[in-house]
């Protein structure tokens, strides 16, 4: 919805604001009709789920063009005021296997804190963070997060001005004036500024180099959106509440960069204006954040086991006791690679669901394991012979406390 004033109205408020009170005007005035965001507010909410839907918000991710996930899921995650109304058993804790939580667990206490990264690992093994990571993670954290700082000052050399970390994150939110549905689209990644805070950069660590990798406009111009008319967020927004933000103030230029965490390669993926970034997101990403915000069809696959619509969707098919567990635990889940993999060698199970580069290499190893017909009583499972292969190596099993042992994957399985 737009405000619309009368000249003198215009000239009075133009006396009275400041700059970051103009850039709120402005931010208000590219965001008619639906905000400029241009998201699908409106989405029936399917049964089993319970709530609100007084707020939407997205991530910058979420507009990659290789974005295949379930768009009933999608349409979900972008509301953070519903939730199921039988809420499964949660996880212990701080257990994590998405591979970048360390790296930037590490980077957040070297930045902020002030530590050296030895100091920073200690640290974590001793338990005086958020997270616990399995130690086989950890060390490629350590490895990541070395990487990453390597490359900083190459990256910095590019934005022509001193890099200065930004703790609290940017969000740029549009609160409609009558009173509807809030908007909010938000950006991950290591965040920087200028001493005067004229200039943003947002750095995105990658599990793999970047040296060959495709710049994915869409992301990156979503990233560069937030960053050009983003606010400070006051707090971590709990519950499906928006965030509480600082008051907005102008930028004068924004840069978006990736950084491969295995080798520190970077290349940069936007540089401008913020009237560039507003022109990037209308090509490249309001199309697509539109799409992942209005559902459509159910499709079951690997969005599955964290959706709020498992327990009720009608596209995916329950067989309880499948794999002989019975439990009322955290919904896991179980592949027939999975099974390969705890057959070759079972501690790579655990380090498999960590989307380590080395895991990625190694899991094209066992692909023929995994993908041999494994139907009981055929004749592939009880008589064809194994094909020669050289004897597997011996894996260290790398034990953490609260982690599963050897052969039990951190990886949610199918009860």
């Amino acid at each position: 919805m737009c405000i619309h004033h009368s000249r003198t109205q215009e000239d009075v408020l133009r006396k009275q604001l400041d700059s970051g009170l103009a850039l709120n005007m402005l931010i208000a005035d590219c965001h008619c009709s639906c905000t400029g965001l241009r998201l699908m507010a409106d989405w029936p909410v399917p049964e089993g789920l319970e709530g609100g839907t007084g707020l939407l918000r997205v991530q910058a991710t979420w507009a990659r063009a290789s974005n295949s996930a379930c768009p009933q899921y999608q349409a979900a995650r972008a509301r953070p005021g519903l939730w199921p109304a039988r809420r499964a058993p949660r996880s212990q804790p701080g257990l994590t296997h998405f591979s970048l939580d360390p790296v930037m667990t590490l980077l957040d206490l070297v930045e902020h804190d002030g530590l050296t990264l030895e100091q920073a690992l200690t640290q974590v093994r001793d338990g005086r963070t958020e997270i616990r990571p399995h130690e086989g993670l950890l060390r490629w954290g350590a490895h990541g997060a070395a990487r990453y700082l390597s490359a900083g000052s190459a990256v910095g050399a590019g934005s022509g001005w001193a890099a200065v970390p930004v703790s609290r994150p940017w969000v740029m939110q549009v609160k409609p004036p009558d009173g509807g549905t809030i908007y909010e689209l938000c950006a991950w990644g290591r965040r920087y500024e200028s001493a005067d805070g004229e200039e943003r950069e947002l750095r995105l660590p990658r599990v793999k180099s970047v040296k060959d990798r495709a710049v994915d406009l869409g992301e990156a111009a979503a990233a560069a959106m937030v960053l050009a008319y983003g606010a400070v967020a006051l707090n971590q927004s709990r519950s499906g509440k928006p965030h509480n933000l600082r008051e907005a103030q102008p930028v004068r230029s924004i840069r978006v960069v990736e950084v491969g965490c295995e080798d520190g390669s970077w290349q940069e993926m936007f540089s401008g204006s913020p009237q560039k970034a507003r022109r990037y997101y209308d090509e490249h990403a309001k199309a697509r954040l539109s799409a992942v915000t209005a559902g459509g069809e159910y499709r079951p696959g690997d969005d599955c086991a964290g959706c709020k619509l498992a327990g009720t969707c009608p596209a995916l098919p329950s067989r309880p006791g499948m794999l002989g567990i019975i439990g009322t635990g955290p919904v896991r889940t179980w592949s027939s690679r999975t099974g390969g993999t705890t057959r070759h060698a079972p501690p790579r199970t655990i380090w498999s669901a960590f989307t380590s580069p080395r895991a990625r290499a190694r899991s094209r190893t066992v692909r023929s394991v995994a993908a041999r017909p494994c139907m009981p009583g055929s004749q592939a499972a009880t008589s064809a012979p194994e094909p020669r292969r050289a004897a597997p190596r011996t894996c260290r099993t790398l034990r953490t406390p609260g982690w599963p042992a050897a052969g039990r994957s951190p990886a949610r399985r199918l009860a």
